[in-house]
């Protein structure tokens, strides 16, 4: 799976329909701030993502801002001490549960599943279902769900 892959699936749900809201990024990598302010290393691919989107939202499904990564983060991080602080929140289930990416950082150097996305439902303390094997195939299957709900 690459980034030009994802791009394909969205312009296809497009056409077929489906809601792609977006928002370019522009110019500076804020993923690099986000890196220095929470210590992480954040995957390439989810770098990939915000050097083309600072928003993207999928049907009714949004990926965080790059903008607010860094605030939602410390806040989530601040109220919930089970969340691992090298797990970085790039969705929100809508009924205060959460989707991480695993990426490295502070005491986990290289997390054995780096990459990968895990879900917390509903804000259940401790409980991280693992859900896609990237941040790339958990956009492509969010798209790929919003194509069958439009055909």
């Amino acid at each position: 799976m690459n980034i030009q892959t994802v791009q394909n699936l969205l312009e296809d749900l497009k056409n077929h329909g489906g809601t792609v809201l977006f928002r370019s990024a522009e110019g500076e990598n804020l993923l690099k701030d986000v890196e220095t302010a929470l210590s992480l290393r954040i995957p390439d691919e989810v770098h990939e993502f915000y050097a083309l989107y600072e928003y993207l939202q999928i049907g009714a499904r949004e990926i965080e801002w790059v903008r607010n990564l860094i605030s939602r983060s410390k806040r989530i991080y601040d109220r919930r001490p089970d969340i691992p602080h090298h797990y970085l929140p790039v969705q929100s289930d809508g009924m205060g549960g959460y989707y991480f990416i695993i990426c490295s950082g502070g005491e986990i150097q290289n997390p054995h599943r780096f990459g990968q996305i895990d879900y917390n439902p509903a804000g259940v303390r401790g409980l991280f279902e693992p859900f896609a094997s990237s941040f790339l195939e958990f956009l492509a299957l969010q798209i790929r769900e919003e194509h069958e709900r439009v055909s």
